[in-house]
């Protein structure tokens, strides 16, 4: 996979977390494999309940972004090309990582590890009670009567 840092400006004075998926496709695309290809993995992030969002390469308007993506991925004009957008905003700054993830057949193969990576909040802060740190969510699922085994 290809990552590409930008830097941006500052937001609050806490780390937000966002992760995004973003589907590189092209509504004038002639290839009939291509084309079927972008229609089921669309279709598929929505079976998922992923959210995304797409980007039409023959979009004129979009030609900064589209070329962007193409450098990431070091692929042009094959479609659909999936990555991930992922931002942190703190304090200071804005921080986001476009990663290239892959094509369809890399998200027929890895669309559970997909849902992981986009669906997985980060875990809550160690909180101290009783002079003892402990996970909150494991209180909590314990105290449900669940077992860990």
């Amino acid at each position: 996979t290809h990552d590409e840092v930008l830097d941006g400006s500052s937001v609050s004075n806490q780390t937000i977390s966002k992760k995004q998926i973003t589907v590189l496709i092209s509504s004038g695309n002639f290839n009939h494999t291509q084309t079927a290809n972008q229609n089921l993995a669309l279709q598929l992030l929505t079976d998922l309940s992923l959210p995304y969002v797409t980007i039409d390469g023959m979009d004129a308007d979009l030609k900064a972004k589209r070329d962007a993506l193409f450098e990431i991925s070091g692929i042009r004009g094959n479609y659909p090309q999936l990555f991930l957008i992922a931002s942190n905003q703190g304090a200071r700054k804005t921080m986001a990582a476009t990663t290239f993830l892959g094509d369809y057949a890399w998200l027929e193969n890895n669309s559970a590890a997909l849902v992981d990576m986009v669906m997985t909040a980060p875990p809550p802060p160690l909180r101290q009670r009783g002079g003892a740190e402990f996970d909150t969510r494991l209180s909590a699922l314990s105290s449900e009567g669940e077992s860990f085994g």
